[in-house]
């Protein structure tokens, strides 16, 4: 009768619920009597979720007597953290014990043969690592040797072993100058190939590894691995949906396993064999132009020159023969096909990810409150005990990265000369203002901004005593610094009749023209021809750098009183009276009492006065301002609304209004918003 397995095992699972099912059944035959489970989190994807949520399912399934310890994470820590994470908290509760990934398969013969090396090496320091993996042939008597290669497909080990791991390597450079190395690696191709390694990790490179660490910390402690004498483990992993092992015809892929007769036959000397160590490096460390025939004789191991020969010269391993059918890998959805909360979701994954990995914010820790998604979408971030960050991921229609780049500096030299309160640009260690952010499923290239959060109210409460006159202010000074300020490198879209109106979205694609309707189409074609000769007038003076986008949402008012102007997501260069036009226009869709608009315009542009002069006409150009403003909405919207269901919900009631007040115009009404004789 099993009673069950004693030795302590630690089982890492994540999101290959196939995989799980597999393996999982070899510990159902095992019944070990304690067990921990450690599942790291999904990715932010719907699809993910799924996987992992299936994992736990199956992991819900064990049925046999036993003690289950679970360690389940809420977010993905990666192949690296989520490992390292997982055995820390594995070796708080045992002094050793067993660690096996969900996509390798042990051979039954590999738990006693590790529980009994457990106990036989417990209070040896020089014996840090048992293997379970064995891709070559071995001769010798014995039923296990000693290498300096701890291969980690399977494996045991102890508390008082890992607790010497360090992810970082932080010893690495002293050890290196010292040349404390050298002795491990008399080969200088393989001693190059590890300072590589090392190197690139201690300085920041492959996050994802973590047994490339292991091995240092176990050279660095005098440690080394037992290795058995046949293949215990078959790593199920090689796929094209895995991190590492992506090549489904690699040698190493579903290796065969043999049973280990037991008892087991100790070896006689605790040294490593520096034969089998030469295989293992010869066959699978360096590359195939480095495997130079070397001299039997040299190895002092008779009677292996055959065996030498055909492991080196041969071809490597093939056992595609033997590998059952593989399921496919089920293909990313398209993003824009995602529901609009999953794709949050999965935005909000990819920005924390992002946040730790270029800005150095724990992004797993940080509260991120989101503000908008639409075309972009943007949080609140706040690190505890920190001031909050807001975190802009452009992902659609966004502009190129030195597009984004020339609005950075903009607003760095607007809050540098403290011209307008605005929000300052977060650079990355390495200088950068906007990083890349890879979307699954979305063909369009993304960016991530992070700024220092403007403290403020949104939307200034434009009735109020002094409130109007501070939003002119503002956009004065914006305007002001545009014309005082040079820079040269500004490379932003121009707003003018031709790029919003003229071969704007709404009025040359056939799917913009399909919301607009026939009579709204053609009353835009109409209000081009009206408008267009009033928007080429002025000169130089009256164009530079603007907003793009200045609706009263994108002002803050201020503790002081001032107000600050927030997302420069739309700037570029163009005639002033584009951003005055678009704050009217914002505050005349919802000025409800009778005066109530015309008493906000007289104050705002009394503000803009004291700062700097009206534009030349404004009285006459500013009612094609305004209708240039509501086809950039147009744009925007016929645009966003078939992908994105936030706009959706209230684009087409948006545009509906913008059409009707186009029509009107035609007919000869004054446009919403111009100012009449009757209210200046």
């Amino acid at each position: 009768m099993n009673n069950g397995f004693p030795t302590p095992i630690l089982y890492l699972a994540y999101n290959r619920p196939d995989l799980t099912a597999i393996t999982l059944q070899r510990l159902r035959e095992l019944r070990p009597t304690r067990l921990f489970l450690a599942a790291d989190g999904p990715r932010p994807t719907p699809q993910d979720t799924a996987r992992t949520t299936a994992v736990h399912t199956l992991l819900d399934t064990i049925d046999w007597p036993c003690t289950i310890t679970r360690r389940y994470t809420a977010h993905n820590q990666g192949c690296r953290d989520g490992v390292v994470n997982a055995v820390n908290w594995f070796f708080t509760h045992t002094a050793a014990g067993i660690i096996l990934e969900d996509d390798c398969l042990p051979h039954p013969s590999f738990f006693p043969y590790a529980t009994e090396l457990l106990t036989r090496y417990a209070d040896d320091p020089t014996v840090m690592h048992i293997s379970a993996t064995n891709p070559l042939p071995y001769t010798d008597s014995s039923s296990y040797h000693f290498s300096r290669y701890n291969r980690i497909w399977g494996w045991a080990t102890w508390a008082r072993a890992w607790q010497h791991h360090d992810p970082a390597i932080r010893s690495w450079p002293e050890w290196k100058a010292q040349r404390a190395h050298h002795p491990h690696f008399p080969d200088p191709a393989e001693r190059r190939l590890w300072e590589d390694r090392w190197d690139a990790i201690h300085g920041g490179e492959h996050r994802e590894n973590w047994n490339h660490q292991w091995f240092l910390t176990c050279l660095m402690h005098g440690g080394k691995a037992i290795v058995p004498a046949v293949n215990l483990v078959s790593n199920l992993g090689f796929r094209p949906d895995a991190t590492h092992t992506t090549n489904i015809d690699d040698s190493e892929a579903e290796l065969p396993c043999t049973a280990l007769p037991t008892p087991l036959t100790h070896p006689a000397a605790h040294d490593i064999d520096d034969f089998q160590d030469r295989l293992y490096r010869e066959r699978f460390l360096l590359p195939p132009a480095h495997h130079a025939p070397r001299a039997p004789s040299a190895l002092n191991r008779p009677g292996m020159t055959a065996l030498v020969n055909s492991v080196l010269a041969g071809p490597r391993y093939d056992f595609s023969h033997s590998r059952p059918p593989r399921k496919p890998v089920p293909p990313v959805p398209s993003f824009s096909r995602l529901p609009h909360a999953a794709q949050l979701d999965l935005l909000e994954g990819l920005t924390r990810s992002a946040l730790a990995e270029h800005y150095g914010l724990n992004g797993a820790a940080v509260r991120m409150e989101v503000q908008q998604y639409e075309d972009n979408a943007v949080w609140r971030v706040t690190p505890a005990g920190q001031d909050s960050y807001v975190a802009r991921l452009s992902v659609r229609d966004g502009r190129p990265a030195h597009q984004q780049r020339s609005e950075m500096r903009w607003l760095e030299s607007l809050a540098t000369t403290g011209t307008v309160a605005v929000p300052e640009p977060v650079t990355t260690a390495d200088g950068h203002y906007v990083v890349p952010v890879a979307v699954p499923g979305h063909d369009e290239p993304s960016t991530l901004a992070l700024l220092h959060w403007l403290p403020g109210t949104a939307e200034p409460p434009y009735r109020q005593p002094g409130v109007a006159q501070q939003m002119g202010n503002a956009t004065a000074r914006l305007h002001e610094h545009a014309a005082t300020v040079s820079l040269p490198e500004f490379d932003r879209p121009v707003w003018d009749a031709e790029t919003i109106l003229l071969k704007g979205h709404a009025l040359t694609a056939p799917t913009a023209q399909a919301q607009l309707g026939t009579e709204g189409t053609a009353a835009l074609r109409r209000v081009a021809e009206l408008i267009t000769p009033a928007l080429q007038e002025g000169g130089q003076d009256d164009r530079g750098r603007i907003h793009g986008d200045l609706h009263r949402e994108n002002m803050i008012a201020m503790s002081d009183g001032r107000v600050g102007i927030i997302d420069f997501d739309d700037c570029g260069t163009g005639h002033f009276l584009l951003d005055i036009a678009t704050v009217l226009s914002s505050v005349h869709r919802i000025a409800r009492e009778p005066g109530s608009y015309e008493e906000f315009t007289r104050a705002f542009l009394a503000g803009y006065a004291q700062v700097r002069p009206l534009p030349i006409d404004l009285a006459r150009l500013l009612e094609p301002y305004l209708l240039l403003r509501d086809v950039f909405i147009l744009n925007f919207v016929t645009t966003a609304a078939p992908v994105n269901a936030g706009v959706a919900s209230w684009g087409p009631g948006r545009i509906a209004g913008i059409v009707a007040n186009m029509q009107a115009y035609v007919k000869g009404r004054p446009y919403p918003g111009v100012i009449t004789s009757e209210q200046s």
